[in-house]
């Protein structure tokens, strides 16, 4: 996940061993689930998923991304100017 922490833009680098269907949320400290978010099929290898985090406050959130192989939790962080 790159940059961290982001602005306006928030990337994930995903490497992935198979297509695969993908569902990215970022959600609030709480657990709630925010505006920039994506669900759709990826293939195979190296992806990248740009989401817009402009609507997005200042603040700690966490990105979830789901597959059907599992779920990872990272840590983001939101700066505005």
């Amino acid at each position: 996940m790159f940059p961290n922490p982001a602005n306006n833009v928030v990337n994930l680098q995903l490497d992935l061993k198979k297509p695969q269907q993908v569902d990215v949320a970022i959600l609030s400290i709480d657990g709630k689930k925010q505006t920039a978010n994506y669900t759709g099929s990826l293939l195979a290898g190296s992806q990248t998923i740009s989401l817009n985090t402009t609507a997005l406050a200042s603040g700690i959130y966490m990105v979830s991304i789901q597959t059907p192989e599992g779920r990872l939790v990272k840590k983001l962080n939101i700066i505005k100017d």
